[in-house]
C-alpha cells in the first residue's frame, strides 16, 4: 500500500488547534459542504456488509481554500478546536472531539439529505470545528471571504454528545460511554477475533 508521510513547522506552538471540544458554550461549526455520498463509507461496510458504491468526489480547489481557510483562523486564534471530517462522517467526527475532550455538545442537524448521509457521508472538504460564541461574525466573515460553506450546529456543554436530525434525537450517548467504547475497542476487536 503506498504511504504518504508528511512533516510540518508550527512556528508558534501557543496557536495550535487540537481536536477535543474545549470550552463549555462553545458554537460547533462545519465548513465545507456536505453531500449525499455513501459509496465506499464505513456506514455501508459495517451496517450493511457492503463494500461498494461511488466514492465521494475529490474537488481539489475546494480542499485549497479549506485549508487556507483553517490556517488562517488558526494563525489568528480563532479557534478552540478543529477535526477533519472522513472515516465514518459527520456523526463519527462529533464524537472523537466529544471523547476525547472534558465535554459533549449538543448539536442538530437540518438538511434534506437522508439521516445516514447527513451522519455517516464521508463527503471530502470538510472540518468540524469549535469556537468561542464570541468569535462566530469572525469566523463566519472569513469563510465568506475564502468561499467555503460555513454551518452552525450546536453548542460545546455537558457530559453527554446529543445529536438530532429532522427534530429527533437519533444519538445521545454519555461521552464517559463514548471513550470507554474508544479505549477498549482493540481489545474488543481482538477477542471477537478470537486472537486472545
Amino acid at each position: 500500500t503506498p504511504t504518504i508521510g508528511m512533516v510540518g513547522l508550527l512556528e508558534d506552538v501557543a496557536r495550535r488547534v487540537r481536536m477535543p471540544f474545549r470550552g463549555e458554550g462553545d458554537v460547533v461549526a462545519v465548513l465545507g459542504a456536505t453531500g449525499d455520498e455513501l459509496g465506499g463509507s464505513e456506514f455501508l461496510r459495517t451496517i450493511r456488509g457492503r463494500d461498494e458504491g461511488p466514492c465521494p468526489e475529490v474537488d481539489l480547489p475546494a480542499e485549497r481554500a479549506l485549508v487556507e481557510l483553517l490556517l488562517e483562523l488558526a494563525g489568528e486564534s480563532l479557534l478552540a478546536s478543529a477535526h477533519d471530517v472522513s472515516d465514518g462522517g459527520l456523526a463519527v467526527a462529533l464524537a472523537e472531539c466529544a471523547m476525547r475532550g472534558p465535554v459533549g455538545a449538543e448539536v442538530v442537524l437540518g438538511s434534506d439529505l437522508r439521516p445516514s448521509s447527513l451522519l455517516f457521508g464521508e463527503t471530502t472538504g470538510r472540518a468540524l470545528v469549535s469556537f468561542d460564541a464570541g468569535r462566530e461574525d469572525s469566523v463566519r466573515a472569513a469563510a465568506r471571504r475564502s468561499a467555503v460553506p460555513f454551518e452552525v450546529l450546536g453548542r460545546v456543554g455537558g457530559d453527554r454528545l446529543r445529536i438530532a436530525v429532522g427534530g429527533s434525537v437519533l444519538v445521545d450517548e454519555s461521552v464517559a460511554s463514548l471513550r470507554e467504547l474508544w479505549t477498549t475497542s482493540f481489545a474488543r476487536a481482538m477477542e471477537a477475533a478470537d486472537v486472545l
